[in-house]
């Protein structure tokens, strides 16, 4: 019979969390378990009212779905990676959480540039306002310990007053919600919107369609309102200066072939699976 945690001292919790995240890794990369839940967009507009999740992990929490970055890649991304004039991030590194270093994205399809969501822009904005053009994005992401995170995210969802039991529960086929279901839900919402599965790719930066077309599937056997995918953020999140750049940036830019085929050529994507499997890729 397992332990309960809390009876457990502070090195055994760390490892026992470690352990359970490398699990779920396992068993993703596997194929023993397909996927994570994402969380639905009316949820994500809860947890960002939500006075008892404090506003620091708020804002994390948006720019992780907002952007749908692999963790690794939201980690160490830069204010100077991030062209607010003109509506662009770029992704052109990622953290290794074995070797505890920077790396280049592992595939030619992980160096990419992706539109600042119109909804997201204000936020970034009034954050950027108070860090240096070097400073990380989100540092309070970078200095939680990364076996804490996902724990962390399943207890705000659970303060925010969210309860389903998907995000909550494992099964024999799902893992339970986690930092990283950010990047999923992200994706999911982008095909709810019914963006074209290429563009999908490009802005995931999935190796192979067939991993994207798992997300399109996902979306599509969902049905109700599941809320409104990238609504506009709350006053109580993005603070003053929203309306400017809402205004500025109401229509992502297109990223030029011809740009976007040379970020290929830049690097290496970070993650090696194939395959559908939400959490993963």
């Amino acid at each position: 019979m397992a332990m309960d945690p809390d009876l457990l001292d502070p090195g055994e919790r760390a490892l026992a969390k470690r352990r359970s995240r490398e699990e779920d890794e396992r068993a993703l990369a596997s194929g023993e378990k397909s996927s994570e839940p994402f969380v639905f967009p009316a949820e994500f507009d809860r947890l960002m009212r939500a006075d008892a999740v404090p506003l620091a992990w708020r804002e994390i929490h948006a720019v992780a779905a907002f952007t749908y970055l692999r963790p690794g890649e939201l980690r160490v991304l830069r204010w100077s990676d991030v062209d607010l004039e003109h509506g662009l991030i770029a992704v052109t590194r990622a953290w290794d959480s074995r070797e505890l270093h920077e790396k280049a994205p592992k595939t030619r399809t992980g160096v990419r540039q992706i539109p600042i969501a119109a909804s997201l822009a204000p936020l970034l904005a009034r954050m950027r306002a108070a860090a240096d053009e070097s400073a990380l994005v989100v540092p309070l992401l970078a200095a939680t310990p990364e076996d804490d995170v996902a724990e962390m995210t399943r207890g705000h969802l659970r303060a925010a007053g969210i309860a389903r039991p998907a995000l909550f529960v494992d099964t024999a086929t799902t893992v339970r919600a986690n930092f990283r279901s950010w990047r999923d839900s992200g994706i999911t919402w982008l095909a709810l919107s019914g963006l074209d599965v290429a563009k999908i790719q490009r802005r995931a930066g999935h190796e192979t369609i067939s991993t994207t077309l798992g997300y399109v599937k996902q979306a599509e056997d969902f049905a109700g309102n599941l809320g409104e995918p990238f609504a506009p953020l709350p006053a109580c999140v993005i603070g003053a200066g929203r309306a400017k750049w809402r205004a500025k940036l109401a229509t992502p830019p297109r990223i030029p072939p011809s740009s976007f085929a040379e970020s290929q050529r830049r690097g290496r994507d970070s993650n090696p699976r194939r395959g559908f499997s939400p959490a993963p890729a």
